[in-house]
Order: structure tokens, then sequence, then C-alpha cells
């Protein structure tokens, strides 16, 4: 029992310190990433991305697993978060104490554990991490992170095993190099930042396990690092030549000499500073962008990274523990933050895997601390180990606090905001925050304030365009989705608002072009390509609302609305017998669906399926009984097609009873006169 202690202590840190975010909401990228996507909704999908690495599909497929358990239900989504989390931890205070068996001259067995747990501890509780850990779409960063970890301990434990063996390739030396380049592969399926794995294990082979100084260490590994090195470099020369380039990245407006310029103030001054020192975290940071490499203040980075770098070489040699911790911080950052430009400049979950190094140097330092102490004065390390706790207690303050301020998006909004006063895009998410939550008066305020810093921003003109709709301002509307698409022609949503402003103006033949443009330009877009198809079916273009809801259902086969509009668009074209077969899915995928089943019996009407029809509006009657249309169409068919006087008069009064003002009401009235009389009732 007494060995599972420390895993206990660290499963207990990180479900009290992440316990409040269960419920917190969708938040950003989490609605394109998660709730926009089709290959989430349906686990027919998975053959469809799960071997292509740059869209990460073992994320993918982690969002398709919490779909599938719990829909859009958030907790599911927050708790597998939690657990990617507790893992990374766990097997980081493995890989402190697997450090433990090659180091030279190694300390005692109780220092390299207490060295382990202080550094997962630490790790668990960083307030840097609340980014990663609380933000669903960022997932990515600690799945990839958990299998770096995991291709480090097995790939170093079977070398330990075979270095036992004199060499010889067992079969338990070749599992765990087997489930080492599993490990590998599933992490660069999360994310390329895995990229710098080959250069972490030959550090840690040549800190820990060499013995040697680093020239003839270097000698020695020369071959091996070849083999490595070419194949590497060469597939990153291959992806430079490439439309992808060697990370698949957003839209950037910087060059990759701006962006690296950038990147040397923002590896110190932002990421290591946080590190050190976790407070003013944003969602958005807003990070000076340097362009000018003439001016003699434009390196002021760069001698801060080269002072980084000599300290990791003069720490070595004495401490390596520490100029490991400090070595992987420099390593694992550079995939994001060198010459390939990136959408922004700086975010705080790239520091996720860097953090790992920091929180073992970090743990070297106070183990260093503790022998000092102990040298001083005996028992003064207690002193040491009491001062570090209260590190820990401060951390996971800031921590559960900063949790709180991702319940919500207006409240992660409203931070970024405050923080960045003169950053456009947080005044725009906090505005589409207030518009979510039918706050339009503070939408409009915010969403004109972004205007004020830039008057030509197409996602506030998009976002006030969209309230003004709301708010029934039609015409307004309008022209700001004019305004947004002719300032961004390619802005697929911008088509998407400006087809419905047209549709509720009934410009029906613009707003369907609108439509299909925007499903033109991005051809997942789900409500484009729904409100196309409906507007084909209201304008009786019966094959175009077919074609169209095909073309939905093969992006979206999970989805009720899919279906629903392919049978409306059959009913249209004449194919009633196959409209009832959409219809009869669509309410498989929703029994509440109350319109499919109202579609199906018309369907069976037209296809002269009379019993069916009965069959279908007395399960209406029984599941939505306040549908006054339901007991009109009983009526008619008691009185035509299944000639049946009582129930037809019992019908049509139950109509006129639950909607005494419907427009057939003097007809219907007429009709249970005659009945009356027909019946002999006064």
């Amino acid at each position: 029992m007494k060995r599972f202690f420390p895993y206990i202590i660290l499963t207990a840190l990180v479900v009290i310190a992440y316990s409040n975010t269960l419920n917190h909401a969708f938040q950003y990228d989490d609605l394109t990433q998660i709730l926009k996507k089709p290959w989430v909704r349906a686990m027919e999908k998975i053959p469809e991305f799960i071997s292509n690495p740059s869209i990460r599909p073992v994320v993918i497929l982690s969002f398709n697993l919490n779909h599938a358990i719990s829909g859009f239900e958030v907790w599911s989504y927050h708790v597998f978060n939690i657990l990617v989390h507790l893992g990374v931890v766990l097997m980081l205070y493995r890989l402190v104490l697997l450090t433990g068996k090659g180091t030279a001259g190694g300390a005692d067995p109780p220092a390299f554990k207490r060295m382990a747990l202080i550094a997962a501890a630490l790790f668990a509780l960083h307030p840097l991490n609340t980014q990663t850990v609380t933000y669903i779409s960022s997932r990515s960063s600690s799945l990839s992170t958990l299998f770096y970890l995991i291709t480090m301990e097995l790939f170093f434990r079977g070398w330990l095993r075979w270095r036992a063996d004199a060499g010889r390739f067992s079969a338990r030396v070749l599992v765990l190099f087997a489930g080492a380049l599993m490990a590998l592969l599933l992490g660069g399926f999360s994310k390329l930042i895995i990229i710098t794995i080959p250069a972490l294990l030959f550090l840690y082979h040549f800190y820990f396990f060499s013995g040697q100084r680093f020239g003839p260490w270097l000698k020695r590994q020369s071959v091996p690092l070849l083999a490595v090195a070419v194949p590497l470099f060469g597939i990153i020369a291959y992806r430079m030549m490439t439309p992808e380039g060697v990370l698949p990245t957003g839209k950037t407006h910087l060059s990759a000499s701006q962006y690296l310029l950038t990147e040397t103030f923002v590896i110190p001054f932002e990421y290591f500073k946080k590190m050190l020192w976790p407070v003013n975290l944003s969602i958005d940071i807003h990070f000076p962008v340097y362009y000018d490499w003439t001016h003699w203040l434009s390196y002021t980075g760069i001698l801060t990274l080269v002072l980084f770098v000599l300290i990791v070489v003069r720490v070595s040699g004495k401490r390596p523990w520490i100029g490991f911790g400090l070595a992987w911080m420099g390593i694992t950052i550079l995939p994001t933050s060198s010459f390939v430009p990136l959408h922004d400049v700086a975010v705080e979950h790239r520091t996720y895997l860097p953090l790992i190094g920091f929180c073992f140097a970090a743990a070297a330092v106070v183990e260093e601390w503790v022998r000092f102490a102990r040298s001083v004065r005996p028992g003064g390390e207690a002193w040491v180990l009491r001062g570090m706790g209260l590190v820990l207690a401060l951390m996971a303050a800031l921590l559960v606090d900063r949790n709180q301020v991702w319940e919500t998006e207006i409240a992660l909004w409203a931070d970024a905001k405050k923080k960045a006063p003169y950053f456009i895009r947080p005044h725009n998410n906090l505005g589409e925050a207030y518009d979510k939550v039918g706050d339009y008066d503070n939408a409009i305020r915010v969403f004109k304030e972004a205007l004020k810093l830039n008057p030509n921003y197409t996602y506030a003109l998009n976002n006030l365009g969209n309230v003004y709709g709301k708010l029934q301002q039609y015409r307004l509307s309008l022209q700001y989705f004019q305004r947004v698409i002719e300032l961004d022609p390619n802005y697929a949503p911008g088509f998407y608002n400006l087809g419905r402003a047209q549709q509720a103006l009934n410009r029906l033949n613009e707003a369907m072009a609108s439509y299909h443009k925007a499903f033109d330009l991005e051809p997942h877009f789900e409500e484009a390509l729904y409100n196309y198809g409906m507007l084909a079916v209201r304008t009786f273009n019966g094959e175009e609302a077919v074609k169209t809801f095909r073309r939905f259902i093969e992006y979206y086969p999970g989805s009720y609305q899919g279906y629903f509009g392919l049978g409306n668009g059959l009913m249209v074209s004449k194919k009633p017998q196959e409209a009832i077969s959409a219809f009869k899915k669509a309410a498989g995928i929703k029994p509440d669906y109350t319109l499919a089943y109202v579609n199906l019996a018309v369907a069976q009407m037209q296809s002269n399926k009379i019993d069916d029809a009965i069959e279908t509006y007395e399960y209406l009657l029984k599941t939505s009984p306040s549908i006054a249309g339901v007991d009109l169409n009983l009526g008619m068919i008691y009185q035509q097609y299944r000639p049946n006087p009582e129930k037809a008069l019992f019908h049509f009064q139950e109509t006129l009873r639950k909607d005494p003002g419907q427009p057939q009401a003097a007809l219907i009235q007429s009709a249970i006169d005659t009945l009356k009389q027909q019946l002999g009732r006064s």
C-alpha cells in the first residue's frame, strides 16, 4: 500500500483541483472543433479521419467517444481532459523515479521519491495548465504530452532491460520497444509537437545513463544520431515544400522571419515568465509583434535566450537534473515558437509540454535546497519542504480561482477583455457570449466597441448583423452582412447570415444563392446546407432538395434533420414511398420529433396507406395530444377513406376544441353539423 500512496496523493490533488470544472460550458474553438464537425457525431466517420495525422485523428476520436457517451452534455468531455492530465502527472512521477535508476553517482532513493512527488505535484497544480485541462479543444496538447512521457518511459525501461541482458533482445525488451513505438505514433496522431522526442531521448540518455562527458558521448552516438536526424530533417524538408508546410496552421499575416523574431520575445518574457510566476493568465494574450530585425532592441529576446542556453550548459555538468529540465523547456517549445508562423503568437496551452521540464528542474532545485539546509542544520530540510508545501497551496488556490473564470463564456471573455483592453478579439468574443444568452443590448455595445478599434473587423460586423436580425431589424442586418462579404469574399458564415436576412425579407432566390455560396466555401456547413435544402422544398424544387439532403446525410449520417429534409424533398418530388422511409429514419433517430410523424402520416396518405396513417396519427394523439391538425386529419380519414361517422364527429369536435380559431373552422363546423344530422343528433 505504501508504494501506491504517492499515486493516491497525486490523484486526489488533480481531482480536487479540477472538480469545479465538470459543468463548465463549451468555449471558443469547442464550437467549431466539436459541435460543428460531422466526424464527432458519427462512429461511421472514423475510417475517414483515423489515418490522417494532419487533422489529429486521436483527438477527433476522443471527441467522437465523448459524443457517444454524453452527446453534447459537457461533463464527459471535462472528465476525459482531467483523466488525461492525471495520466500526465502520474507519468511525470514515474519518469523522475526512472531517472534515479541511471543517474551517475545518484542520490539516495528517498531523494528521488521526494523529487518525483514534488515535480508531479507542481505540474498537477500549476495554474498555467488551466487552459489545457479546462479548455476542451486544448486536449491535443495534453494527449500528445501523455504519449510523449509514455514513449520515454517504455523506451528507457526497455533499454535498461536490454543493457541488463547484455544486449540481448528478449521478448520483454521487444514488447517495451514496440510499446514505445506505438505511443510515439499515437502522440504524433494527437499533435505534432511530439516531433522533438528524438532530441529528448538522446539528451535523457546523455544526462542520466551515459556517465560520460559530452564530447566522448557525442562521438559514440554519432551513428544513431545521424540515423534519426537524416530522415527527420528529410521529412521536415519535404513538408516545407508541400502546401501545408511543416505543420498545419491557420491563416496568419506574419512572415516566417517576423514570427521568429516575435517568438524570441514570447519564449522568455511570456512563457518562461508565467512558468515561474503564473499570474495575469488569459485565453487571448495580446503580445506585441516585432517586425524590425535592424533595430538593436529587437535582439533583446535573442540575447536572453542565449543567456538561457549558457545557464543550461553551465549547470549541466554538476547538476544534470536542473540542466535537463531547462533543456526540456527550451527544446519542446520550438515546434510552436520558431520559424513556422501560427495564427497566434502566444497561447498558454503551448506551455503544457515544456512545463514538464520546468517542474523537473524546479524539483531538482528544491532538492538542492534540502541538501544545503540539512548541511547547515540537522532537520533544516523540514523548513524547505514546508516552504514548498506553501508554494503548492498557493498554486492550488490560483488554479481553482482561474478555473472559475472558465465557467461561462461571458466570464472568460470579460477577463480577457479586461487584461487586453485594446485587443479586438476579446471584445468580439465577449459580444458573442452576450448574444448567446440573449443580452442583446450588451452584445451590441461590445461589438460597437470592437468596431471602434477596427471598423473593418469582419467578425464584429457579422455578429452585429446577427443581433439586429434577432431583433427583426432585417434591412439593417442585411447591410452589415453585405459589408462583411465585401471585406472577405471567402467568409462562409457571412454568406450564410446574408442568406438568413434575405430569407427573412422573402428574397428566396437570393437567399438560396447565398446559402449555396456558404457551403461551397465550407462544404460541411451544416446550417447552410439545411436551410438551402428546406428553401428548395419551399420553392418546390424537389430534385435540388433531395440532392442537398443526400449530401447532408453523407456528412451527418446521425442527424434526424437530414432525413426529415430528405423526406420533404421526396414528397415534393412526388415520391411518397421513399419519403416514408426517410421520415421513419428521422423518427428513429429522434423519437420525440413530432414533425417527422406528422409528415410521415401525410406521406402514408399520399401512398394510399390509410391504415398506416391512422396508426401514426393515433401515436401522435398519445405523444402530442394538443396538436389540433391530428384530429382534423383523422376526422377527414374517417369521413372519406374509412367511413365511421362516430369517429369522424369525435375528431372534428376535438380539433375545434383544441383550436377554435383555425382557418377552416367554418368548414369543420359544417361537417360536424352534417354528421350530427346523419347520426340523428341535434
